[in-house]
């Protein structure tokens, strides 16, 4: 049998076919390369995550000298370290600030949101406004602030300050800031999230030791080093407005990029006007006090009163 001539219809049409196949074929490879990536790339992030959000015990701390009462030492519904900590931030320094916009979606381009007042307008545009609440540190002459709109989204941020290796910390929940030096017994701790709570407060964890600390009780209440206790370092709060002003070559922790999305939200809106608490708390503070979401604050912490009184006791340093 002659085969067809290259111009003949019939070989175009078959020609056409085994080019469409070859494509389907490709495609189909493609697709199935993509999807087993995908699902790879799923399977790792499953079998890697540890804590399931519900059982103290999936988290794989070892607890066997736990210095706190273990009913009130609960999973927080997040996974181990699932909550970004950061080390070796981007720094902004202060005269630049103004210069710069804030991460994330660019709203202020339409024209409609010019009609908001300067308060707002600022809020989406820039890394940090006047009113935006900051916690202040100064240590050997260096001086630096973390606004509270990125702490609330990594709690921690194992950071270096005139030369000293701290930590400083913020947890949602009780609206608590602490600022630890992390050296400890010679050596410098480097301090992860846990995924637990102790009395509704933030829980983290030394990376080599895999103590876990409780934020505002400053001490170890787990693993190797339980009882040691963390130096607390002093702290400011308030406006940027106010702290730079009165530090005008403050150095300012602007998150990291790669969250830029979630600085935005607040992930507890409402939460303190409500006063309801999500976690477990003991002892709470007798009732015809002070109201359970007041502040209460020293020269080294502050928090509300529920987790002051249960954690600190009901003396203000």
């Amino acid at each position: 049998m002659m085969p067809l001539p290259i111009d003949d219809p019939k070989a175009q049409a078959a020609a056409g076919r085994r080019s469409f196949l070859y494509l389907m074929l490709g495609f189909a490879a493609l697709f199935t390369l993509v999807m087993a990536q995908q699902l790879w790339r799923i399977y790792t992030i499953r079998t890697s995550v540890v804590g399931d959000g519900e059982h103290v015990e999936s988290y794989h701390f070892d607890l066997s000298n736990l210095t706190v009462p273990r009913e009130q030492l609960v999973a927080s519904g997040m996974s181990r370290d699932s909550q970004p900590v950061v080390d070796g931030m981007e720094l902004v320094v202060e005269q630049n600030v103004g210069d710069l916009k804030h991460a994330g979606y660019h709203a202020t381009t339409l024209p409609i949101l010019k009609e908001l007042d300067e308060r707002n307008f600022k809020s989406w545009t820039r890394f940090v406004v006047s009113h935006d609440e900051v916690i202040g540190v100064t240590i050997n002459g260096e001086s630096r602030a973390y606004p509270i709109r990125y702490l609330r989204w990594h709690e921690i941020v194992n950071d270096t300050i005139g030369g000293a290796p701290v930590a400083v910390t913020y947890n949602p929940l009780c609206d608590s800031s602490v600022v630890f030096d992390r050296r400890l017994n010679g050596i410098t701790l480097n301090f992860g999230f846990s995924g637990l709570l102790y009395n509704s407060n933030l829980v983290m964890y030394d990376r080599d030791s895999m103590s876990l600390f409780c934020q505002l009780k400053a001490a170890a209440i787990a693993g190797p080093l339980a009882g040691q206790s963390l130096t607390v370092l002093p702290l400011w709060y308030g406006t940027w407005k106010d702290w730079s002003e009165q530090h005008p070559d403050t150095s300012v922790f602007t998150g990291n990029n790669i969250y830029k999305e979630r600085y935005y939200r607040d992930p507890l809106p409402d939460y303190y006007d409500k006063g309801e608490l999500r976690f477990p708390v003991a002892p709470l503070p007798p009732p015809g006090g002070r109201a359970l979401m007041d502040i209460v604050q020293s020269p080294t912490m502050r928090a509300r009163w529920f987790a002051w009184y249960a954690l600190r006791g009901d003396k203000i340093e």
